[in-house]
């Protein structure tokens, strides 16, 4: 006689699952099971679980069935909750994830978390919904395997079994990521994240968005806002629009007594019109929004290095001693047919473009650092810090300072943007103005180390919001600085201006720089493009004796006090290397980007110029382009060369 052996345990079967000995409810409630433990589970990349030799399956816990493979595995020691999206998108994570990750932290606070990816960092949720962090599963080829792996059974359940609304559960992740939040303005929420330079949807704009901030509307885009700085935008709303269905996630947030519309494909604007009217205003805005138009642009960066005339209103507080001129670098060798090819860097001299601070009467900034003056003429220029001009045709006014302020924003949120861009510009306006507040964007990273290290109080730093690049703020006075990152290939870092800022950085007790160092990156990074043949530099770095380290390890002031020690660098062009500019005088870098050879050299990297003025000698070395436009391969024999060759 043959018996049938079930090899799949359905976790939505409860009768089923309290007859295995491996299975435990530890917490019930009036749907049932809310969270159950699996003795000696092993969890996979793409949320599905395995235990004793079965795999196990459920809807209402969130757990996908079938085969799961994992090439490597990290084992763990006593019990970790595993909460898992069926999408990255942010809906998906509000109406599955958040609540799942309140019920740990509600129940089970010092049981470690592990989420299947999402694009909703688990930082923002822990935080707030008071749980430990293990870690994000690794999309592909990893398992983590401990003593008890915890489920939490979803809010709300898929097809293939009985629909529920948990309410309960549902309110306590409301309740836990709300708080305490004070009555501030209206919201206009986009879905949209148009890129720079791109007009917004007409649809958008001229029907809905336009309108909604004529009426006192404040419009934050979910793609530009951390998941904490829209809960309390619309936690604090008392009317609140939605630009997309695909929004309704949200609503969940609003106050008992709050308005909120959603636009579809069936709305019109005069069925928002009731809103916008009885809409309450904040009070630093103005009873209805400013628009304006641009009449002229004037590049800055022309103005800087021919010395003037610049437009009324904008008057120079700080300039170069020297005569003011532009050093252009020749462009970096490259080796091909076994020799190296065109002529070596010129160093910068001391008649480079320096540091330039202006004081600006009654302007319109955005965000992004634009800046227009009164009479309708926007100041342009990647160097004088105006990285974004995509609405040149205009803009709106929704707020206003009542003080001077420094100014010192990048549009990019990323390291290496505001490393070079934001970090000069706000030593240099404080150091020019240190009794005004200097404003920076809000950022995903810490930066807070480095604003103390510039010796800029934490007091005069103001953090804005990432208002859209078409609203605008007015204010009596703005100063403003030029900052360190170049344009393409011409040179403008003043060597004096540059040693004096990282001696702000690293201090007095510089040590002599005697580690040689591989900025490495991790397996998993080239999600998103990088060297497909990383292998070959990870063991070229080992034959050197480079010592492997991976930045995004390591603290802010740990990896400056690495690269002060480092006498000898390598590693591959992205933001990290832009902290080559720390390395001491006379040290040396080799670098691999991902700009093909066919492309000869027309680029110069970022740091390039920044490492020829702090006297660093550098070689960069162009990729092979392979597969998409962000992947490239390396020769390791141009590698090993270009090492060897550095002076």
């Amino acid at each position: 006689m043959f018996s049938l052996i079930r090899r799949n345990v359905n976790l939505d079967d409860e009768a089923q699952i309290s007859s295995i000995n491996w299975i435990r409810v530890l917490h019930r409630d009036d749907h049932g099971p809310l969270v159950i433990a699996i003795d000696d589970a092993t969890v996979f990349g793409d949320g599905g679980v395995e235990s004793n030799g079965k795999t196990l399956e459920s809807v209402r816990f969130g757990v996908p069935g079938g085969k799961h493979v994992a090439t490597t595995n990290v084992t763990v020691s006593g019990s970790i909750a595993l909460v898992t999206t069926e999408t990255a998108l942010r809906s998906e994570a509000l109406d599955s994830l958040g609540p799942r990750l309140a019920t740990i932290g509600r129940l089970l606070p010092e049981t470690p978390v592990l989420a299947s990816p999402s694009r909703i960092k688990l930082a923002d949720f822990a935080r707030r919904l008071n749980f430990s962090v293990a870690g994000t599963i690794i999309p592909k080829g990893r398992s983590w395997s401990a003593d008890s792996v915890l489920l939490v059974r979803l809010p709300k359940s898929g097809s293939g079994s009985t629909s529920f609304d948990d309410t309960a559960q549902r309110r306590a992740f409301v309740d836990a990521m709300t708080g305490t939040v004070a009555l501030g303005a209206p919201v206009f929420l986009e879905h949209t994240d148009p890129g720079w330079g791109e007009s917004r949807a007409a649809d958008s704009s001229t029907r809905f968005r336009l309108p909604a901030l004529r009426g006192g509307f404040s419009a934050l885009s979910v793609g530009r806002r951390s998941l904490a700085e829209v809960v309390e935008a619309v936690a604090g709303a008392p009317s609140v629009i939605l630009e997309s269905p695909i929004l309704a996630s949200y609503a969940q947030f609003a106050r008992p007594d709050a308005t909120v519309a959603v636009i579809d494909s069936h709305t019109t604007p005069s069925g928002l019109e009731p809103l916008l009217a009885s809409a309450r205003r904040p009070p630093n805005k103005p009873a209805v929004a400013v628009e304006f138009t641009v009449d002229r642009e004037v590049d800055m960066d022309a103005l800087i290095r021919t010395g003037g005339p610049f437009p009324d209103g904008v008057e120079v507080v700080e300039s170069p001693v020297e005569p003011v001129a532009t050093t252009s670098l020749h462009l970096n060798r490259s080796f091909r047919n076994g020799r190296w090819h065109g002529v070596d860097d010129t160093a910068l001299g001391a008649t480079s473009v320096g540091r330039w601070v202006f004081r600006i009467t009654e302007p319109r900034v955005n965000a992004a650092g634009d800046i227009v003056l009164r009479d309708g003429t926007r100041l342009t220029g990647l160097y004088f810090g105006a990285p974004v001009t995509a609405h040149a045709d205009g803009g709106i006014v929704t707020s206003s300072f009542d003080r001077p302020v420094g100014l010192s924003l990048s549009m990019p949120n990323a390291f290496g943007h505001s490393l070079l861009q934001v970090m000069p510009r706000l030593e240099s306006v404080h150091r020019a103005r240190a009794d005004i507040d200097v404003l920076i964007g809000k950022r995903l990273w810490d930066d807070a180390p480095l604003v103390e290290r510039l010796g800029v109080p934490a007091k005069r730093v103001t953090r804005i919001p990432q208002f859209e690049i078409d609203e605008y703020f007015e204010v009596p006075e703005v100063y403003v600085s030029t900052h360190l990152q170049p344009h393409h290939r011409t040179a403008r870092v003043d060597p004096a201006w540059l040693a004096e800022f990282v001696g702000r950085l690293t201090g007095s007790d510089v040590p002599e720089p005697t580690r040689k160092i591989y900025f490495a990156r991790a397996a998993d990074s080239g999600a998103r493009g990088g060297c497909v043949n990383r292998d070959e530099l990870d063991r070229i770095a080992d034959e050197f004796g480079y010592e492997r380290v991976y930045p995004e390890r390591h603290s802010v002031t740990e990896q400056i006090r690495i690269l002060s020690e480092c006498s000898e660098m390598l590693g591959e062009q992205g933001s990290a290397l832009n902290w080559t500019f720390v390395m001491q005088p006379g040290t040396r870098v080799t670098t691999v980007r991902n700009y093909p050879l066919s492309r000869g050299n027309a680029f110069e990297t970022f740091h390039n110029p920044m490492l020829a003025a702090r006297g660093v000698a550098y070689r960069d070395i162009a990729g092979f382009a392979v597969g998409n436009s962000t992947q490239y391969e390396i020769d390791p024999a141009v590698v090993r060369a270009a090492i060897g060759s550095l002076p």
